[in-house]
C-alpha cells in the first residue's frame, strides 16, 4: 500500500490494517474468513481499531466494508467480461474466477477499468475448470470489445488520395489498433451474439446455445470499430487472416504476399486481393502510420 511518507504513523497503521482485512478473499457465504494472528482473532483486532455502533460490533462493521469491497469489484469484473460470465453463471464466475483472480491480482490503480487486464494471463496459468481453452477465448473476446471501443484511430488509408495509394504499394501498411483478429476452434462470436440476447441470470436456468465447431479447420474472425464508432465482427478466410496479422506489426504489400507464399496460399489469395484491399480501405482498417511512432509523438 502506497501512502505519503509524511502521514502520521498511526494513520499509516490504521489504513494498512483496514486494507489488509478487506482484501481477504470473500467466502461463498459472503463473510470474512476466520482470521487470527499474534494479535488475536478478528473480533479482538477489530475492537482495537474500530468503535462499535449502537447495533453492530466492530468485527461486524469491518465485515460490511469487506463485503462491499468484494461485491463492487466482482460486479465490475462481471460487467467487463459478459461472455465469460454467461458461460459460467454468476456463482461459478465469482468464486472459480473472480475471487481467486482478484486475490492474485488485486486492484492497484485508481482506474477500475484496468481491473481485468491480467485475467487472460491468470486463466492461462491457473484456471483448472472444464473447457479452459474456451474460457480463455471468451475472455479474449470480452477484452477485445473493451479495447476496441477506446483504442485511438490512426489516419486511415484513403482510396481517393493518389499519393497515399502509391505509397501503399511500397510503404509498410498497419492495421488499426482497434481491430482484433481471432483464430478459434469454436465460433464464439456466433455464440456470443446469441447469449448476449439474454441477461446472465437467464442462462442459469436455460441451456446455453450449442457451440459451432468446424472439424476441418479453424474459424477466423476480425473485430473492428467502424467509422461510425460501432463495434462489428466479420468472419474472414485463412488468407485474409494471415494478411491482416502481417499488417498488425507493419508490412509492405510485397512482403505480405511473400508471407502467403510461405504458407502456399498465394494462388488462393491473388484473385481476391484487389477486392479485399478495397473493402479494408473503405472500412478504414489500414493505415500508413506506425502506431508506435504516433505514441512517441503524443
Amino acid at each position: 500500500m502506497n501512502v505519503e511518507h509524511k502521514a502520521p504513523k498511526i494513520l499509516i497503521e490504521e489504513l494498512s490494517w483496514f486494507a489488509n482485512v478487506i482484501s481477504f478473499p470473500m467466502q461463498k457465504d459472503h463473510k470474512l474468513p476466520p482470521i487470527s494472528s499474534s494479535f488475536g482473532t478478528l473480533e479482538k483486532m477489530a475492537s482495537d481499531h474500530i468503535a462499535p455502533s449502537p447495533t453492530l460490533q466492530p468485527h461486524q462493521r469491518i465485515e460490511i466494508y469487506h463485503q462491499q469491497y468484494w461485491w463492487r469489484l466482482l460486479r465490475l469484473l462481471r460487467e467487463s467480461f459478459p461472455l465469460l460470465l454467461r458461460l459460467h453463471g454468476i456463482d461459478s464466475f465469482n468464486y472459480e474466477i473472480g475471487v481467486p483472480y482478484l486475490a492474485r491480482y488485486p486492484s492497484t490503480s485508481w482506474s477500475l477499468s484496468l481491473l481485468g487486464r491480467h485475467l487472460i494471463k491468470w486463466l492461462q496459468e491457473h484456471y483448472k475448470g472444464a473447457h479452459a481453452s474456451i474460457a480463455i477465448d471468451c475472455a479474449r473476446i470480452d477484452m477485445a470489445y473493451s479495447e476496441s471501443m477506446i483504442a485511438k484511430d490512426l489516419p486511415p488509408l484513403s482510396i481517393k488520395d493518389e499519393e497515399a495509394e502509391q505509397r501503399a504499394l511500397h510503404d509498410p501498411l498497419f492495421l488499426q489498433p482497434s481491430a482484433h483478429l481471432f483464430e478459434m476452434e469454436y465460433h464464439l462470436f456466433n455464440f456470443r451474439q446469441k447469449v448476449m440476447e439474454q441477461a446472465s441470470n437467464y442462462w442459469q436456468c436455460h441451456p446455453l446455445p450449442l457451440l459451432q465447431r468446424n472439424a476441418m479447420s479453424s474459424f477466423y474472425v476480425i473485430l473492428y470499430r467502424t467509422k461510425k464508432s460501432l463495434l462489428c465482427w466479420k468472419e474472414i478466410s485463412h488468407c485474409q487472416y494471415l494478411l491482416l496479422v502481417s499488417f498488425q506489426s507493419g508490412m509492405r504489400l510485397e512482403e505480405a504476399i511473400a508471407y502467403l507464399e510461405k504458407h502456399h496460399l498465394e494462388k488462393e489469395a491473388l484473385p481476391h486481393l484487389q477486392q479485399w484491399f478495397h473493402e479494408w480501405t473503405v472500412e478504414g482498417l489500414l493505415s500508413l502510420v506506425d502506431p508506435k511512432e504516433k505514441e512517441t509523438r503524443c
